[in-house]
């Protein structure tokens, strides 16, 4: 049994909210979790679609335990570059789109490069936009504006938003049936 230790808690729960991870680009945080399970002793696998496997010998050998988490951080993906240079979103999982208005983001390229960006509505101040306190604040109507876009290729980002695309979905579709598995069996149906 290990101690719990509220500083070294704190410390991994850091380092790990504080890691970029996307859906369809977790392979940072699985390393860092990785690393932190195998310091505390216990043994790990990374099965290939990129999933973190811990074995936590309990004190009945007679009984397994399952239980699961993501890493993946939900929230919005680039759909598409507008025009002006500022980016189209889509939801990915369900984030309540209106407390995203006004938060900071890292946009991720394929290539690894990394952009800073302020999610904002499509009229972010009221006294520009008369419909700024009416319109919504859902995927539609917020963008990502970016002090650095003129250094961003459009079809990096859209590359970028197809290839995570598919990766949920495929991801989904993988784990589809293990999930319903799972369901059956924790709630005792056969």
């Amino acid at each position: 049994m290990i101690e719990f230790d509220r500083r070294q808690f704190e410390e991994y729960a850091r380092a790990v909210f504080t890691t970029d991870s996307p859906s369809g680009c977790t392979a940072d945080a699985i390393a860092l979790i990785k690393s932190y399970v195998e310091e505390l002793g216990y043994t790990t696998h990374v099965h290939n679609k990129g999933t973190l496997e811990v074995d936590v010998p309990g004190l009945d050998a007679g009984k397994t335990v399952a239980t699961s988490a993501h890493v993946d951080t939900l929230g919005m993906m680039v759909r598409s570059v507008k025009s002006g240079g500022t980016l189209a979103l889509t939801k990915v999982g369900g984030p309540i789109c209106p407390t995203l208005d006004g938060e900071y983001c890292t946009v991720l390229t394929r290539e690894g490069r990394r952009y800073s960006g302020t999610i904002l509505s499509l009229a972010p101040a009221v006294h520009v936009y008369p419909d700024a306190a009416t319109m919504p604040r859902d995927a539609d109507h917020l963008e990502v504006r970016q002090p650095h876009a003129a250094h961003i290729h459009r079809d990096e980002l859209i590359d970028i938003a197809r290839e995570r695309a598919r990766a949920v979905a495929d991801l989904f579709m993988h784990n589809k049936a293990t999930l319903k598995l799972m369901y059956l069996y924790l709630c005792g149906e056969e």
